[in-house]
């Protein structure tokens, strides 16, 4: 697993999936930051349901972007790959890239195929738990 999960993180995250796959062997799991402003619920619901959807079909691991509005250098970005689906912006990640500096994330905004990393992740629970074992 890449380095987008602090290891506390993932263990809780381990945790419960497997309290999960308990109860349901098709569970999926969304993971989500206690800090953030959510503007426009009905459109962040749709995209968590898509999310959902998209998990549990791939069976990976979907995290969701946001449109980068400025170079922010506070932020992770998520360089988008192959498109995955034709009926909702959904992408492969290419890679990840932590907190760039000034430069580098002024040239991620000029390229358009980057996204801020929200740090918000839907997956299901068998899938977590064989990337946390690898």
């Amino acid at each position: 697993m890449t380095n987008i999960i602090y290891s506390a993180t993932a263990t809780c995250i381990g945790l419960s999936a497997v309290k999960l796959l308990k109860k349901d062997k098709d569970a999926v799991m969304i993971v989500l930051p206690s800090d953030h402003h959510i503007e426009g619920e009905k459109s962040y619901l749709e995209t968590l349901e898509q999310a959902v959807e998209i998990a549990d079909r791939r069976r990976g691991i979907v995290t969701i972007g946001i449109n980068p509005t400025r170079p922010e250098t506070g932020y992770g970005y998520i360089e988008m790959g192959e498109r995955i689906s034709g009926n909702i912006s959904s992408f492969k990640v290419a890679r990840f890239t932590e907190k760039p500096n000034l430069e580098v994330a002024k040239d991620f905004l000029l390229k358009g195929t980057y996204l801020w990393n929200s740090g918000m992740f839907v997956f299901r629970a068998d899938a977590i738990i064989t990337k946390l074992v690898r």
